[in-house]
């Protein structure tokens, strides 16, 4: 995340309740988790310790292009 966490401080809880200041910086710290979890779905705790994020990152970043190109985009670089 680009920035700091200073100034953030919220609980959340094994419920995934959420505690804490109403604040800019914890609204936004929160919607990033929220969009973490949502798009980590289906996947291990293990597969995340492992990297498969930075796999399919990798990935797609190789298949996009070529993808693109395929259905008349940009050219593949």
């Amino acid at each position: 995340m680009a920035g700091s966490a200073e100034g953030v401080s919220f609980v959340i809880t094994p419920a995934g309740e959420i505690f804490g200041s109403d604040s800019g910086p914890n609204r936004e710290l929160v919607r990033r988790i929220k969009a973490c979890v949502n798009a980590c779905e289906g996947l291990s705790t293990e597969q995340l310790e492992d990297g498969i994020v930075e796999q399919m990152r990798a990935v797609i970043g190789r298949v996009a292009p070529l993808l693109e190109k395929a259905a008349g985009g940009e050219e593949a670089a």
